[in-house]
């Protein structure tokens, strides 16, 4: 089980206004992979989606 996002979303380059269970994982990362590496970690260790990210 886990949170599906769109790439775009999980790198943080969307447009207007930002969907309450998205997650910006590109803003602690270093590079596009960090941030893949980071999204697929919190999911692995069921961190995302936390609280403030669900409905």
């Amino acid at each position: 089980d886990g949170q599906i996002l769109v790439m775009h979303d999980v790198l943080g380059v969307t447009h207007g206004r930002t969907p309450r269970f998205v997650k910006n994982f590109m803003a602690d990362a270093h590079s596009i992979q960090g941030a893949f590496e980071q999204y697929h970690e919190a999911v692995k260790t069921r961190t995302f989606p936390a609280l403030e990210h669900c409905f």
